[in-house]
């Protein structure tokens, strides 16, 4: 009976060791597994928190549209030489000014800073009178874009009838 006692004990430790070394590993690799599927989910509800966020935000602004066009519209990506020329012919016959000539300069991209401001110079040439280069420049300043006015010089016209002579340069700016 002893050697039944014995034998059996002794299989019952083989047989836990044996089980043991076959299912230890098997154990830590499902350990690894689990805390692997933890570790995904805590990244999955964060990625989850974010885009719930991010649907937050963009509502909001959504409320802001109508500003957000009106900080395009005087601030825009580009120089858009096109409208910004129409914009100083517009305010200058608004204002009863004839204009002459226009030309603009920009700066090269190589220049600037990507997030830089880009300033774009415009000298525009004019002729009439005073009264109309006072209205000219307080459109310039209300006008939608963001114009500085850098420089005015007045001086006789060629032709007496055109009035003055009115070089005016501006700085217009994009991003």
């Amino acid at each position: 009976m002893k050697r039944f006692l014995l034998a059996s004990i002794v299989l019952f430790l083989a047989s836990l060791g044996v089980g043991g070394f076959l299912v230890w590993p098997s154990y830590q690799e499902l350990s690894d597994l689990h805390a692997e599927f933890r570790e995904k989910e805590a990244r999955l509800q964060a990625k989850g928190n974010t885009l719930v966020q991010l649907k937050e935000l963009r509502r909001e602004l959504l409320t802001y549209e109508k500003e957000l066009k009106k900080i395009d519209a005087t601030l825009p990506e580009d120089p858009q030489l096109p409208s910004l020329y129409d914009l100083v012919q517009s305010l200058s016959s608004l204002s009863g000014l004839l204009m002459q000539s226009i030309s603009s300069s920009t700066p090269e991209l190589g220049e600037l800073a990507e997030s830089q401001m880009k300033t774009t110079t415009v000298a525009v040439q004019l002729s009439g009178s005073y009264q109309g280069l006072k209205d000219f420049l307080s459109r310039a300043h209300a006008s939608a874009r963001v114009l500085n006015v850098q420089a005015v010089s007045i001086g006789s016209s060629e032709k007496e009838e055109e009035g003055l002579g009115i070089e005016v340069q501006l700085e217009a700016y994009s991003y």
